[in-house]
């Protein structure tokens, strides 16, 4: 087929526009014309259509151009092997660069937009070693003296505060489970919900509110830390006895017995059972402290002068940790899919069971729990 459309443009062009044109691929030209024969694009191929070879050719394009050559003259380099290294590596540099700079993702765009207004407003008491990252890859991780925090990650830990929530809402659990695993719909709620109505003043309950969660982000931002290592804890402990112990695994999907199973009786787990419920069961430590958060909001309190706090004892948070993680398990090994977990987060019943446990542990070791939430509560 190549040797066919290279005849092609010999018979159709002279020698010298040939040079210039052979190194363009067929199956770029058939992109080109099956995008011009798309249903959507009936009058751009007829403007198409009507032009000339020297409309074609009087086409201005722009162009960056690095003047790669001029760079390399600049080293000390004098070995013509080493220089063409160094040329070749810049302008693989250059292009990676180009193409990062494209590929802009709505939190780099959230981000940069907000910064400002993050750090002055809802982020304002997040300190050292803390540090929020409003871009992605922004910040160095590898630096053990301070810990980085992507700014979605905290953004979805105040949904479930319900401090803030939308009016038209089902309840607070529907409202959280809603945004379950989603990303752009959350960076889209907070600046229509909540930035811009703060900016412009249109909300004096808002201006309450964000006042409540900047007090409180910082308590949220602790328990992030210590919930992490419950769950991280609770994660390498996960076993074929334990979670057995949950629910019976002879009673999940074939596809997964299949994995589990030595034998057709479904009596005798292999030997890499263990590996293999790890990773079916690695749920995504952001989900499940949504979950927490939620599950405890109303270990929060709030005072007159909207100081906010809130803390746990750490049984209290290794009990819970435990208990959605095991609820999580149950739902999930009840699935016969074994792909995204996403409608699993998206199940409002698990909130509100994690809810109900929170409630029975305050019960039982006696805490007072005064629902502060819904004095400071605002529906935007």
């Amino acid at each position: 087929m190549s040797d066919r459309w290279l005849q092609c443009m010999h018979d159709t062009f002279s020698s010298d526009v040939v040079d210039l044109l052979e190194d363009i691929k067929l199956e770029h030209v058939n992109s080109v014309l099956n995008w011009l024969n798309g249903e959507d694009h009936t009058d751009l191929r007829n403007n198409f259509n009507k032009m000339s070879l020297s409309n074609l050719l009087n086409i201005k394009v722009s162009a960056k151009v690095v003047l790669l050559d001029s760079l390399v003259s600049q080293t000390s380099e004098s070995n013509d092997e080493q220089r063409a290294l160094i040329l070749e590596n810049l302008g693989y540099d250059i292009a990676e660069a180009n193409n990062e700079t494209q590929k802009v993702e709505a939190g780099d765009l959230f981000g940069t937009h907000h910064e400002k207004w993050l750090r002055e407003e809802l982020f304002k008491k997040v300190d050292a070693p803390v540090k929020v990252e409003y871009r992605r890859l922004a910040e160095d991780r590898s630096n053990s003296n301070q810990k980085v925090v992507h700014v979605l990650d905290l953004l979805r830990t105040i949904l479930p505060t319900t401090i803030i929530m939308d009016s038209d809402a089902e309840d607070a659990a529907s409202f959280v489970a809603g945004y379950a695993n989603r990303r752009d719909p959350i960076y889209n709620w907070f600046e229509k919900k909540v930035i811009h109505p703060h900016q412009h003043n249109e909300n004096p309950e808002l201006k309450t509110a964000v006042s409540v969660l900047q007090n409180l982000i910082p308590n949220i931002v602790e328990m992030m830390f210590l919930v992490n290592d419950q769950w991280d804890k609770q994660r390498k402990n996960i076993s074929f006895k334990t979670v057995n112990e949950w629910t019976p695994l002879k009673a999940t999907s074939a596809t997964l017995k299949g994995q589990l199973f030595e034998d057709e009786k479904w009596m005798q787990p292999k030997p890499d059972a263990d590996s293999i419920l790890k990773r079916y069961l690695g749920f995504s430590f952001a989900n499940v402290f949504t979950i927490f958060v939620f599950a405890t909001r109303k270990a929060i309190q709030i005072d007159g002068d909207l100081n906010a706090t809130y803390q746990l004892d750490s049984s209290i948070v290794e009990e819970m940790v435990r208990e959605i993680y095991k609820t999580l398990s149950k739902e999930r090994l009840k699935s016969f899919a074994l792909g995204s977990t996403s409608e699993l987060f998206r199940n409002s019943e698990l909130y509100r069971n994690a809810e109900d446990i929170f409630n029975l542990v305050g019960r039982i070791k006696g805490i007072e729990l005064p629902n502060y939430i819904e004095k400071y509560q605002v529906k935007v």
